[in-house]
């Protein structure tokens, strides 16, 4: 989940949820909605996802509604809406994350347009700095952090480089984590447009390209530690062509939305 320049936000989530009994089912992590104000889109990663779906339709609901002039009106709605939710449960709250993007109308073209929120109920929203727009939540969270702080540590140069990051790092978590599955859907938000659903089978073609750049990760390592001096040169004599070639699969990879429109 990254957040290029402060003009646009990407949010992704699989589709594999646990249900309140323990079990995992099939279904939808993340979503979006347009209100008087702005638009809004939130991903969320809990252990019962139908208790914290209901909570993402009120915090919808209210967002549609209302008229915002901050992004100060816009947290203090949240907050409230998470804080009323969590009273209903008497014994144990069910552990949700929601990572929530907003884009105010009376923001657009100003600095800061487009904001990414940490959120767990019943009260805490904190804001993603731009300077370090990574965030994940969930299980998958301990696969990708790592993978993130370790590879990733420059600037987002376009909305679809940061969808092939994020492509990447599915692929990953999907892999490592048991509880994460299924199709990505992910969500461009930008300043001054309604959110913009990217299509899964994209999502997938580019994480089946990730295989390439986990398999330039694993050579990489091996020729360094693992390999006498001859093999290793050997190796590297031929490793550039290898590295420009998934690069430029990587790098020329088109996304587009639902609608057909490709993404710059």
């Amino acid at each position: 989940m990254l957040a290029p320049f402060g003009t646009a936000t990407v949010l992704a989530a699989d589709t594999r949820v646990g249900r309140g009994d323990g079990l995992q089912t099939r279904g939808q992590k993340i979503d979006s909605v347009v209100g008087k104000s702005g638009s809004y889109v939130i991903a969320h990663a809990a252990n019962d996802a139908n208790a914290t779906l209901s909570l993402v339709r009120r915090i919808f609901s209210a967002l549609e509604k209302s008229d915002f002039q901050s992004f100060d009106e816009v947290e203090r709605v949240v907050e409230q809406r998470m804080t009323h939710w969590a009273r209903a449960f008497a014994y144990q709250l069910p552990e949700s994350e929601l990572l929530f993007g907003a884009s105010l109308k009376s923001m657009t073209g100003k600095e800061g347009a487009v904001r990414l929120y940490f959120c767990q109920p019943p009260n805490t929203i904190l804001p993603v700095d731009n300077h370090d727009p990574y965030k994940a939540i969930g299980s998958g969270s301990r696969t990708i952090d790592p993978l993130w702080n370790m590879l990733f540590q420059t600037s987002i140069m376009s909305v679809p480089m940061a969808l092939s990051w994020i492509a990447y790092l599915m692929y990953r978590a999907k892999k490592d984590d048991t509880d994460c599955g299924g199709w990505t859907n992910a969500i461009v938000l930008r300043d001054g447009a309604e959110p913009q659903w990217i299509t899964p089978t994209d999502m997938e073609q580019a994480e089946k390209f990730s295989q390439g750049l986990e398999f330039l990760l694993r050579g990489t390592c091996s020729a360094i530690i693992g390999q006498t001096d001859e093999s290793a040169k050997d190796f590297c004599s031929k490793f550039g062509d290898m590295i420009f070639s998934v690069g430029t699969r990587l790098r020329n990879f088109k996304f587009h939305t639902l609608s057909g429109i490709e993404v710059i």
